[in-house]
């Protein structure tokens, strides 16, 4: 599912047949979220904000 701008069902990844192979999955992930932090940073002209719905991530993010 879309919402046209963002994906919002996170469910639609763990139903691929390529991605079955943890080390990969895991490798996979972090390239995502490390390019994802890449193009963002980057491309932040006014500055960056970013807020985690899942406490478990927001605690993790904001730790030093």
């Amino acid at each position: 599912m879309t919402n046209g701008r963002k994906v919002t069902d996170s469910e639609i990844f763990k139903k691929r047949d390529d991605l079955t192979d943890p080390k990969k999955l895991k490798a996979i992930k972090i390239r995502l979220i490390m390019n994802t932090l890449n193009v963002l940073l980057k491309r932040g002209v006014h500055g960056l904000c970013i807020y985690a719905s899942q406490p478990t991530l927001r605690k993790r993010l904001t730790q030093k």
